[in-house]
């Protein structure tokens, strides 16, 4: 049984397909499975495959008899995979080379983590380096409105998702990574470690939200809504349908929606998730703090310099007692 499967969707990719497979199989760790899925590709993928195949034995091709999408072919993948742990891979990324082995080493350190990502270089259209958060309580407490992990940067621990069930649900038709990690959370820990392990590439080919048709930003909402609205349920927190709006508005901004909100409306809202939060203490309080600030700061770029402004004394008057903890944070993590 091998170490790793790394978990290979491929669908028309036989533009990057070399240089990200070639990533894989040149890792300083070796025992692992490649399970390389064609999910239907009408290019010269599946080619390309045959031929890594032919001369590295580790390459598993699974085929698809017809194109059955991202969900139902990860989920094929994780059912087939023999390895102690899944890593994720997408067919245009790249690998650093030490990854598995940092990876693997993480994992076995670590047996409370059941999933752990990377900071990830973002590159080709744009080149940045996103570090996410780190540990276990802070990543909670930012899926409150966003995941902080980057899919195909993460290692999982096979015998959790198989003991728990935990699977992409097909409901989801965008956010399936998101709606995976809050169901995760339920059975596991989950950590990203503090290295860029991958190269995650924004090429022309990508589309924004903002392209999609109205149907397909609202279907979008309410596959986040109902995330949103599994993470809330642990406030036990009632929430209506502008709240909602609000918290979606937090998360996301305008993607999806196209309502936009009073500042005072944001402070209020931020406030309350706080401080229902106390009553139940679901999320360490700091990590908590800091999961609020970074989102009122994020949103706070929608506003021009006079709204914020005139909106600074009625916040003031909320005593926020969640904000300089978070700012403190916040700091620390600018500095490291």
């Amino acid at each position: 049984m091998p170490k790793i499967s790394v978990i290979l969707p491929v669908y028309n990719a036989e533009k990057y397909l070399d240089e990200s497979l070639g990533s894989v199989l040149n890792q300083t760790f070796r025992d692992f499975e490649v399970l390389a899925i064609d999910d239907g590709s009408s290019d010269n993928s599946l080619s390309k495959l045959t031929l890594a195949a032919e001369n590295d034995s580790r390459i598993r091709i699974i085929k698809n008899e017809k194109n059955l999408g991202l969900v139902d072919t990860l989920n094929k993948g994780i059912d087939t995979a023999n390895g102690q742990y899944i890593v994720r891979m997408d067919a245009d990324d790249i690998c650093m080379p030490i990854r598995f082995e940092r990876q693997v080493l993480y994992m076995d350190s670590k047996p409370n983590i059941g999933i752990a990502g990377s900071w990830v270089n973002f590159f080709e259209k744009s080149n940045y380096i996103v570090k996410v958060p780190e540990t276990h309580e802070q990543i909670k407490a930012r899926l409150l409105f966003r995941s902080p992990i980057i899919h195909p940067s993460t290692i999982m621990r096979t015998e959790t998702l198989s003991k728990h069930s935990i699977k992409f649900r097909k409901e989801y038709a965008v956010g399936e990574d998101y709606a995976f990690w809050v169901e995760a959370l339920d059975y596991t820990e989950i950590a990203n470690i503090p290295e860029v392990l991958l190269k995650f590439r924004i090429s022309d080919d990508s589309f924004t939200i903002r392209k999609r048709s109205k149907e397909a930003r609202a279907l979008s909402y309410n596959c986040l809504k109902t995330i949103h609205g599994n993470m809330l349920y642990h406030l036990d927190l009632t929430t209506n349908d502008h709240q909602y709006l609000v918290h979606h508005f937090i998360g996301c901004g305008n993607d999806f929606i196209d309502d936009s909100f009073s500042i005072l409306e944001v402070f209020n809202y931020l406030n309350t998730i706080y401080e229902a939060n106390c009553k139940v203490n679901y999320f360490n309080k700091n990590a908590l703090a800091f999961s609020l600030t970074i989102s009122l700061f994020s949103t706070l770029r929608l506003y021009d310099k006079n709204q914020i402004l005139s909106n600074i004394k009625a916040f003031v008057k909320l005593k926020p007692s969640w904000l300089l903890p978070g700012l403190v944070a916040s700091i620390k993590q600018r500095l490291l």
